[in-house]
């Protein structure tokens, strides 16, 4: 049997505050970093620019995911399976076939992308035609963010949640950060030399993560890599699923973008990028979780993952509620606090998105334990139905009601969507993740019970 260096060995479950606490930390600074790059972008550039540059970054979150095709998720899943089992060169085989897979998807993807009816159909798209020095960044930024997500992956998979955390976006927001800060001292921003700084903050952290991943295989035994049926059978309806999710989330902004302008668009980014605040808490245990839920179902430890589920709820629900209190009472003032005068008109958005968000937080880790259990396909059903509903919903109220309509059509799709997944996890696996009320009322207890 293979030996597991102790520095990546299997986790505890009672190691998920730790990681909490890790992931609490980074993921503060991901998000306030994250918040003040938006700022300085609605600072520096007009509110038509600003709402295209929302939909461009849309549009290579919606490609990092296709050109992804799941890995992202089914790496973690498979590496943390395989440190459970103590086969860590199965763990060192899956990276190894995961980038291959995803330099081959990144050379397809560029490929169709730079066909001509590809990009006039773009253009139509983004309202917009795209010159070739945009098409490349997007192509350059598109990559970025895919290999960005699944070399953190990597880490939380080997159960390096502090790695996982800082790689997975801390520091990319941080370089972004430095550069249009820097950029800001000495010139007037445009929409193609922000995309640019962006573009190379990204890559810059994708390479140093790229070195940090490196130095942590070379300590792994010989690569056994999984086979490809069974590689694809688990990628291929979590990469459905994963798709379906982001584009589920980013499907709001490109029907205002049909209804409206890019002022609209502007408003609307501003208000859902203000509304990561309240999801925070649940990112944060769920960057935790993740591993934890394939390792505890792998070892039969049912009752164990229920309660990890169901009192991490409870604690991410108490500051979601109460943020989403806080944008009631001063939501106009943190808008124009963040993003300046003109952005106090999203505060209606603002809280549509928050409720939505709030019963999101209420259900747990739903979504990620049946991704997680194999039950994918489950998952990839729901999002289905979600996004059957979201579309039209959004297209109807918003045409009554403008940006609040998109934003009342979302929020609706996105209770439906956490409710099902709640429900659909009680009748697969008999467990319960929707927070728990007693963990609520008593938060000290149900933090003692994790720690």
């Amino acid at each position: 049997m293979n030996s597991v260096p102790g520095s990546i060995a299997a986790n505890k479950p009672s190691n998920l505050a730790r990681n909490s606490a890790i992931s609490l930390a980074v993921r503060i600074l991901a998000a306030l970093s994250g918040l003040l790059v938006t700022t300085l972008i609605t600072r520096t550039l007009e509110p038509q620019a600003v709402g295209i540059y929302f939909i461009l970054f849309s549009f290579c979150s919606i490609g990092a995911i296709i050109i992804g095709c799941g890995l992202n998720l089914s790496v973690v899943r498979l590496i943390s399976e395989s440190m459970a089992l103590r086969r860590p060169g199965r763990a060192l085989g899956t990276v190894r076939i995961t980038l291959k897979l995803l330099a081959l998807a990144t050379l397809t993807f560029t490929g169709v992308l730079l066909l001509p009816p590809v990009k006039t159909l773009l253009a139509a798209l983004l309202k917009f035609t795209p010159d070739t020095l945009l098409l490349i960044l997007v192509v350059v930024w598109t990559f970025g963010l895919a290999l960005q997500s699944v070399l953190a992956e990597v880490f939380r998979g080997l159960q390096d949640i502090f790695r996982a955390s800082v790689y997975g976006g801390l520091c990319t927001s941080l370089l972004c950060l430095a550069a249009l800060a820097t950029a800001a001292l000495y010139t007037t921003a445009t929409l193609h030399q922000t995309v640019t700084l962006v573009t190379s903050a990204t890559a810059l952290a994708v390479l140093l993560c790229a070195i940090s991943l490196q130095r942590v295989l070379r300590h792994l035994p010989s690569p056994e890599p999984p086979r490809w049926p069974e590689l694809l059978a688990l990628t291929a309806p979590l990469w459905g699923t994963n798709l379906l999710l982001v584009v589920l989330t980013q499907a709001d902004l490109w029907i205002l973008n049909r209804l409206s302008d890019s002022a609209d668009v502007a408003l609307y980014g501003a208000a859902s990028r203000l509304t990561q605040l309240l999801t925070l808490p649940l990112l944060v245990l769920n960057s935790a979780l993740i591993p934890m839920i394939s390792e505890q179902h792998a070892l039969g430890q049912h009752s164990r993952l229920q309660n990890l589920l169901r009192d991490s709820a409870a604690l991410a629900t108490l500051p979601a509620l109460g943020v989403l209190a806080l944008f009631g009472v001063a939501g106009s003032l943190l808008l124009e606090l963040f993003f300046g005068a003109s952005y106090r008109d999203a505060h209606m958005i603002l809280l549509i998105l928050g409720a939505g968000q709030c019963v999101n937080v209420l259900c747990g880790s739903a979504g990620y334990t049946l991704m997680m259990t194999g039950h994918q396909r489950d998952m990839l059903w729901i999002t289905v139905l979600s996004g059957a509903l979201m579309i039209p919903l959004a297209f109807v109220l918003g045409g009554e009601l403008g940006a609040p309509g998109v934003a009342l059509g979302t929020a609706l799709s996105l209770g439906f969507q956490s409710l099902a997944m709640c429900i659909c996890v009680r009748v697969r696996l008999r467990l319960v993740t929707f927070a728990s009320l007693p963990g609520m009322l008593h938060p000290r207890r149900t933090l003692k019970r994790l720690l």
